[in-house]
């Protein structure tokens, strides 16, 4: 291009170059604030995402302990006893809360049952320990010596009074008639040969849970929407929008909260249509990211809120980014168009001085194949790019130095008869063997020509040299396999097996786990009956009224809980005994053994198990293999259903007989597997759990296609995943 030219075009450009930075410019801008913002709001989801989900399963466990006190406490024969004494009819014949408080306080078998409680609440850690009769008259309770005594005051409008006398386990929120403190009412029916007699009651002031929000940013809801506890205490005593609060009677919030309107918690989103779930609490300018958690069949619900205020800071450096970048843009531009027309100007000058010279030197360098010019003496003239890369040496540590140095040295010493035999000839082609700089050989077939003068003197060698190293390699890497392949083979083989042995006993650890977790679940109840009766034989005993029958009587009943637990394990131990030999077994009945071995696990999770199938079905094989493999199903199926929370959880389990053998299918309603998970969920150590080994559905593939010689597979049906397990009628394999 002339000079002439140059100037306005190389302004044309500098102006297009300028106006597509500046839209560069605002989208990188734009770019950088929606990814910090991504970034924030990602990291701080996350964040109450997990405090929610750690905070409800803490919340949960501290309920389920909560609820089974009045569960307990309901079985006591000395609360039956004086419930059956002092019923509604009782009631009736004492006018008012008052009258039945100083006439029920001077009796002494309730005095003794108040003061029974008042120990238990203190062992127990819990607030309030009452017992209501079928009126709703409280006529034990373990705050009897106090002023704010509950012995006397009717509860029959309460909403966990109500639940406990239709026979379920009542729960609810609500602000204490006599203490004025509020605080979350367990229930329990007492009842006697089906006869509801009245209600154990227990209640944890909320003042006594406030621990549960030292660890986070939080607050727990109750069933009526209503802000119950918060770590931030403006918000305590709020309504959340749209709760069933606003849609209650005057009266009954009144009862409840002590009063009958309360302001609303209003939820204001993020002017962002990407993040629904960040929003500012009612006048509050930080945004936070909010997660929350209901906990099933429980009066309460979680919400977690982690604080992003670095949203506020992003948005104020975007303008400051915007304009950074059109200063740096403009200055680069301005330098570029400056630098290229002086640069320009000069090689216009130098380009047409290079180009013939460029164009001759290109074929040289350019060469897919090494070239070397010697002169007589058998040292190096010249050399092109594609020798210096195949010997791994600069051009100016070779030009000078001689061709024979850089021969392997079994062949080095006879370079100089060879090298004056390619002179005499004026020709040469043949095998060579180089040695690279870093010490490593390459294989290379030589071709060359002399080149003489008009007189036929010498003037210089030109030579080419083709690399066949990785051909020589291959064939010696070839030979090598084929002198080691017996020895690879075996090693494979080895580690084959040492995996196999490996994967086999990670599978052992898992199932005793899972054994354990089992026979945990199973212990509970007996464990539970025992604490309860040496608190009652302490008692007793401190009061003196221990007698020789009682003893007995304690005593029986600890035996038939200690004999039940031994009867736990001796069940575990004989049902995953290996077996030895072959026999026939009923399938049904070898599934219904194994949802015995985790009702109790299933039980505690909500979760209904169910097996339907002839009994006439048999299989002659192992039934320690064949229980295995359905307690892998059974625990894999439980494990999905409790991490998801599905509501009503069934697992299903269907025997069948075919003209090919037996079809055995396991089904849940957990929502089913993955797509891009069901090719590998037979892997080993493949596993969506957060804990998993992800070798227990390995492990079945391997019991079912090696040792029982039939078939699995999962697919999606329905509501959630199933397995289908195709066995032959006989099962005779080596376990």
């Amino acid at each position: 291009m002339k000079p002439t030219h140059l100037k306005p075009r190389l302004l044309l450009a500098s102006a297009v170059a300028l106006a597509v930075w500046i839209g560069c410019a605002g989208w990188l801008t734009q770019r950088r604030h929606d990814d910090a913002t991504a970034r924030a709001v990602a990291e701080a989801s996350a964040r109450s995402v997990q405090e929610a989900e750690a905070m409800a399963k803490h919340v949960g466990r501290d309920l389920a302990y909560l609820r089974g006190i009045p569960a307990t406490f309901s079985q006591v024969q000395r609360v039956q006893k004086a419930l059956q004494r002092f019923d509604a009819g009782a009631s009736s014949a004492l006018t008012d809360a008052a009258a039945r408080r100083r006439h029920w306080t001077r009796e002494p078998a309730l005095d003794e049952l108040n003061r029974f409680f008042a120990h238990s609440v203190r062992e127990l850690h819990a607030d309030l320990l009452f017992v209501v009769n079928a009126a709703g008259d409280c006529i034990v309770s373990s705050n009897a010596d106090t002023p704010e005594s509950l012995v006397g005051a009717n509860f029959s409008d309460r909403e966990y009074f109500r639940a406990a006398r239709q026979g379920r386990f009542g729960r609810q929120y609500a602000t204490g008639r006599r203490t004025g403190i509020a605080g979350l009412f367990y229930s329990a029916p007492v009842a006697v040969d089906g006869h509801r007699l009245g209600v154990v009651v227990v209640k944890m002031n909320t003042t006594s849970l406030s621990y549960w929000l030292e660890q986070s940013h939080a607050f727990v809801v109750d069933d009526l929407g209503v802000v119950i506890m918060a770590r931030d205490k403006r918000y305590e005593f709020h309504v959340l929008a749209d709760a069933p609060f606003n849609r209650e009677a005057a009266a009954e919030r009144t009862s409840r909260y002590r009063m009958a309107d309360l302001p609303a918690l209003s939820f204001r989103p993020l002017d962002h249509p990407r993040y629904p779930g960040i929003v500012r609490l009612n006048d509050d300018t930080v945004p936070v990211a909010l997660a929350s958690r209901a906990l099933p069949d429980e009066p309460v619900q979680v919400f977690a809120l982690h604080p992003i205020p670095e949203l506020e800071a992003i948005g104020r450096t975007h303008i400051e980014f915007f304009l950074f970048l059109i200063v740096i843009g403009t200055l680069t531009i301005a330098v570029v168009t400056g630098g290229y027309y002086y640069l320009a100007r000069r090689r216009q000058v130098a380009a047409e001085l290079q180009a013939s010279e460029a164009r001759f030197r290109a074929l040289f360098e350019n060469s897919p194949v090494a070239y070397q010019s010697l002169n007589e003496n058998g040292c190096f003239l010249d050399v092109n790019d594609r020798l210096c890369e195949m010997l791994g040496y600069a051009r100016e540590e070779l030009l000078g130095r001689s061709f024979g140095d850089l021969l392997a040295p079994e062949v080095r010493s006879g370079f100089p008869d060879m090298f004056a035999d390619f002179i005499a000839k004026g020709d040469i082609q043949g095998d060579l063997i180089l040695l690279r700089k870093d010490g490593e050989r390459v294989y290379a077939i030589a071709e060359g020509q002399v080149q003489r003068d008009r007189d036929g003197r010498f003037v210089r060698t030109h030579c080419v040299l083709h690399d066949i190293s990785v051909r020589i390699r291959a064939e010696e890497a070839l030979a090598s396999l084929n002198a080691t392949l017996a020895r690879r083979v075996a090693e494979e083989t080895a580690k084959s097996l040492q995996r196999e042995r490996l994967l086999i006993e990670q599978s052992r650890h898992a199932a005793m786990g899972e054994m354990i977790g089992n026979i945990a679940h199973q212990w509970r109840q007996p464990l539970a009956v025992l604490g309860l009766l040496i608190q009652n034989l302490r008692y007793d005993f401190r009061e003196e009224r221990l007698t020789e029958p009682d003893l007995e009587g304690y005593v029986a009943k600890a035996m038939r809980a200690i004999e039940q637990m031994s009867t736990t394990i001796d069940d575990f131990r004989n049902f995953f005994k290996p077996s030895r030999r072959a026999e026939r077994f009923c399938v049904l009945t070898a599934i219904e053994d194994c949802l015995a071995l985790v009702s109790a696990s299933l039980r505690n999770g909500g979760i209904e198990g169910s097996v339907i199938g002839a009994r006439a079905i048999e299989l002659t094989g192992y039934p320690s293999e064949f229980a295995q493999i359905m307690l892998n199903l059974i625990t894999n199926a439980k494990d999905a259903l409790l991490e998801r929370q599905a509501a009503a959880g069934r697992i299903e389990i269907a025997v069948a007989s075919t003209d090919k053998g037996i079809v055995v299918t396991v089904s849940d309603n957990a929502g089913g597997i993955a797509a891009e998970d069901l090719e590998r969920i037979f892997d080993p150590y493949f596993t969506t759990k957060e804990m998993g080994t992800g070798i227990g559905l390995y492990m079945t593939r391997t019991i079912v296609e090696q040792h029982m010689h039939g078939t699995i597979r999962a697919e999606n049906s329905g509501a959630g995943a199933q397995f289908t397990i195709n066995l032959p009628g006989n099962q005779t394999g080596e376990p």
